[in-house]
């Protein structure tokens, strides 16, 4: 009988750990195509803020909260680090790339949650 006391408490401790370590994705990443331009937004939950790294064009530092628009120069990749922050935690630096597919004139999402994700267009 203590055994099976003791594998329940090792299943009950697996499980809450499990819990815990849940994948946090506060921002989602959208690209556009407009004209000779993209425009890149960034729709940041609520209660967190966006830390943009690097745009490409250097360092930003800078942080953002609700949602976060810039529109860059057009180019077969767009390539945006960031990480996010709450009153708790800060996520891993992430990159999130847009691919700029001139051919099919068609854009697709990619967000896996991954320390690198892109869409292609």
């Amino acid at each position: 009988m203590n055994m099976k006391k003791f594998i329940n408490t090792i299943v009950a401790i697996f499980i809450a750990l499990a819990a815990q370590a849940q994948l946090v994705e506060p921002i989602k990443w959208k690209g556009e195509v407009i004209g000779d331009s993209v425009r890149l937004t960034a729709t940041i939950e609520e209660g967190w803020h966006l830390n943009i790294i690097d745009l490409g064009e250097g360092l930003y530092m800078d942080e953002y909260e609700g949602t976060f628009t810039e529109t860059v120069a057009k180019a077969d990749t767009v390539s945006v680090r960031y990480n996010a922050c709450d009153d708790k935690m800060c996520t891993a630096p992430e990159t999130w790339e847009f691919v700029s597919n001139s051919d099919s004139g068609l854009a697709s999402n990619s967000d896996s949650g991954l320390s690198s994700n892109s869409e292609t267009i």
